[in-house]
């Protein structure tokens, strides 16, 4: 698993520190996989992580154009297939978001976000060598202010649908889809939990 920090919608990236890929193992329990890779409990000098085991907080609390994610590796034959779901709830004073990592690819110059704000709004981000920049932004009825919110993307071939609260926002595809690691990601200045 790698951890990384970069501007928001900025040119520069930073990798924070490295740990080795883990193969994406499914789970009975919270986050599968992801569930020993996130942080304990505590604080760096942007990021504030209540970790209880079956829910996981992350906050900014220092860089408010920072982006964080944890990840895994896909279980080999399962890209094209899968099915990427997190529920979570955004603290309404937040002005950042967060959701979903999708598609990072092994040099870490490929990925999607699939991120949800305090307003409601759905915004997909990609990273690759054009910068961060969003590629869909959407709102709806679907949102539930104050609740738990369940964002999906659900993966057929090289085609990705995504939902909010199985609502479906659309799909995206083409060769930049149906592959790579995945996992949960915080965008700017928010605070959210993961559940």
């Amino acid at each position: 698993m790698r951890v990384l920090s970069s501007m928001f919608l900025g040119v520069t990236l930073s990798v924070l520190s490295s740990i080795a890929s883990l193969q994406a193992q499914s789970s009975d329990r919270g986050f599968g996989a992801l569930q020993e890779y996130l942080p304990q409990s505590g604080q760096d000098s942007v990021w504030r992580y209540a970790n209880a085991g079956d829910s996981f907080e992350i906050e900014n609390v220092g860089d408010p154009q920072a982006i964080k994610y944890f990840y895994v590796g896909p279980v080999e034959g399962s890209e094209g297939r899968r099915q990427i779901v997190a529920d979570l709830d955004i603290h309404p004073e937040s002005s950042g978001a967060a959701g979903l990592l999708y598609g990072l690819n092994d040099t870490r110059d490929l990925y999607h976000l699939l991120t949800l704000d305090a307003r409601g709004t759905v915004t997909v981000f990609r990273l690759d060598a054009a910068g961060f920049r969003p590629m869909l932004v959407q709102s709806g009825s679907a949102y539930l202010p104050g609740q738990i919110n369940r964002l999906s993307i659900a993966e057929n071939g090289k085609e990705i649908a995504f939902e909010l609260n199985g609502t479906s926002l659309g799909s995206i595809g083409g060769d930049l889809f149906g592959f790579g690691s995945v996992g949960i990601a915080a965008v700017g200045d928010v605070r959210a939990f993961f559940t």
